[in-house]
């Protein structure tokens, strides 16, 4: 779905490059996208609920078409207060269905989790990528969990000191349905929101003057937030890039880019005509995400299903579908949740880890999915920096939550097949060709350090993005023979070294040559030059094709990682292999 709108191609490719320079600003046709009430839907289901209570006229004339904001003025005039109006808009808004029961990579707020959750995880600048919303809803901070930090009236100043602990942060501009305090209900409040809602007004508008904004969801019901965008932009000068505006009707470019006229902003935004949902995919390709889902029945959800009444840790393979275990279990999960996909050490990442942890301590309710040795740095660091306040056992309380995932051949190979299914050049892979991937998918722990001894597993992202990698090939017209030639090759590497390291620490090599723009600017010149001597022993693993600096990136970054998780570890059972990192 490649657009040929070059402007658009730009701006995806800056998102992908520096995904902290950005601001979405989530419209109200972004709540109704994940199917949630909005504008006149949500004031006629307000309506009823009021007028059953007796203290509306049913069918009266002076109610029939008033907007939402109209409807709760009057509602306040009456002598109703705010808490009986909020209690009322929670208890519509969460009958309707949970935003996020069908996330999947299907879906619209499906696609918005992924490429957030992509861009925070990839990306290698500093810096975090901030939403802004309108909306009264809670669907954003209950679907990224711990990992975002949702800032509103009433709790600005608290969470402040946490905004830098957190790569994602929701500005709730208009509060927050979980405090009916936050919430501004009637225009006026709206009107008002810079003046009485400094603190909060003046962290939005700090980030807000940093980043390039993308506008998502915008519909009628949205007069609103974009006051809120025009007073965000009012007097902001030195704009090199524009912001984006993805309206779904000629119609509202028009209103909107005569009200940027009117406000003096008419070069600040690009206003365009897209389905919101395409351009989501779009990015989604573009990232390299891949916009299908196979899903098959492991084994691990049986177990989860066992444990999940009192909260659950699900620890496995990297790229073993953690991330997609998530999402189908999402809506079953507790309010306290997260997923970490990264195996690499990362303080937001601890941060979050370390949250969840002091959740389960005081008897909260929680859910935590984790690469698996991810999961033993952190609790082996979290225990050393508590031991002197640990009353019990932790490491043996916690282990009663834990389902550890794998992935049997059986279940790996039903996963490929279904794969096959859908692809163009299925007649091609044959029974050779798919035990080859399976066998370069394969990981074996032969220590007993991540999983059992002799265990195997088939990581399920490793083995679609291998899958990919292989019809893109047929797709290029290679041959049959020789991709299973390099795939041959790539399984005896494979396999030497995880003898050499007792660890399947390189299952992300046969993925890391789209990664090499990244991966260059984080070796130091030292390592670079001391790996040099080993590139051409590396090709065999990234195929013969490949470039001598894409060996020398795979070799380095993997030193890297094996360093800096030893150096976590505080173990010292490779003392040969720090030498040659250091």
């Amino acid at each position: 779905m490649e657009t040929e709108d070059k402007e658009i191609r730009g701006l995806i490719d800056d998102f992908k490059k520096h995904p902290g320079q950005f601001m979405f600003f989530l419209g109200a046709g972004f709540s109704s996208e994940i199917g949630l009430p909005i504008g006149k839907e949500l004031a006629d289901m307000l309506k009823k609920s009021f007028e059953e209570k007796g203290f509306l006229q049913k069918g009266a004339d002076d109610t029939e078409e008033m907007g939402l904001d109209s409807l709760i003025t009057l509602l306040l005039n009456k002598g109703i207060s705010r808490d009986v109006i909020c209690a009322e808009i929670k208890k519509i808004l969460e009958g309707k269905r949970n935003p996020a029961t069908n996330i999947s990579g299907e879906d619209f707020f499906g696609l918005f989790y992924k490429i957030i959750t992509e861009a925070v995880d990839k990306s290698q600048t500093p810096g975090q990528i901030c939403i802004a919303t309108t909306n009264w809803d809670e669907a954003l901070s209950e679907v990224f969990g711990d990992k975002a930090l949702s800032i509103y009236s009433g709790n600005e100043v608290v969470k402040r000191k946490e905004i830098e602990s957190k790569r994602i942060v929701i500005y709730q501009l208009h509060g927050s349905i979980k405090d009916c305090k936050s919430l501004l209900l009637t225009n006026e409040d709206k009107s008002q929101i810079k003046e009485k809602e400094r603190i909060l007004w003046d962290s939005f508008k700090a980030d807000a003057d940093k980043r390039r904004i993308i506008f998502i969801g915008y519909s009628l019901s949205d007069e609103d937030i974009l006051d809120v965008y025009f007073k965000a932009r009012a007097g902001l000068e030195n704009i090199r890039e524009k912001d984006f505006i993805i309206v779904n009707r000629e119609e509202s470019k028009e209103e909107i880019e005569e009200r940027l006229s009117e406000n003096n902003l008419q070069d600040i935004a690009d206003v365009r005509v897209l389905n919101a949902y395409n351009f989501l995919i779009e990015m989604k390709e573009s990232m390299g995400l891949v916009t299908g889902e196979e899903t098959i029945e492991l084994q691990t959800e049986g177990k989860i299903n066992e444990k999940l009444e009192n909260g659950v840790i699900v620890a496995g393979y990297p790229l073993s579908g953690l991330t997609t275990l998530y999402l189908k279990y999402y809506s079953r999960l507790p309010d306290r949740k997260l997923c970490i996909e990264r195996y690499k050490h990362n303080p937001y990442d601890k941060n979050s880890f370390t949250d969840i942890i002091n959740g389960l301590r005081k008897g909260q309710k929680v859910a935590l999915f984790i690469p698996e040795y991810t999961f033993e740095v952190y609790l082996d660091e979290y225990l050393e920096e508590h031991q002197n306040e640990l009353q019990t056992d932790l490491e043996k309380d916690i282990d009663k939550y834990v389902v550890r995932h794998t992935v049997s051949k059986e279940e790996a190979n039903e996963f490929l097949e279904k794969l096959i299914h859908k692809s163009k050049y299925k007649e091609k892979f044959d029974d050779d060709l798919k035990e080859a991937i399976l066998n370069l998918v394969k990981q074996t722990e032969r220590d007993g350090f991540v999983i059992p001894r002799n265990r195997e597993t088939y990581p399920l992202k490793l083995l679609k993005d291998v899958f990919e990698r292989t019809q893109k090939r047929f797709a290029n017209n290679e041959q049959p023979d020789k991709i299973k030639k390099d795939l041959d090759r790539k399984i005896e590497v494979k396999d030497e070294t995880e003898k050499l390291l007792d660890a399947g620490i390189l299952l992300g090599m046969t993925q890391v040559g789209e990664e090499v723009p990244n991966l260059l600017r984080l070796i130091p010149q030292g390592l670079y030059e001391k790996v040099k001597r080993l590139s051409p022993s590396i090709t065999f693993l990234l195929g013969i094709a490949a470039p001598p600096a894409l060996a020398l990136v795979a070799v380095a970054s993997i030193f890297l990682e094996i360093k800096e998780y030893l150096e976590h570890r505080g173990e010292k059972r490779q003392p040969s292999l720090i030498n040659i990192c250091n």
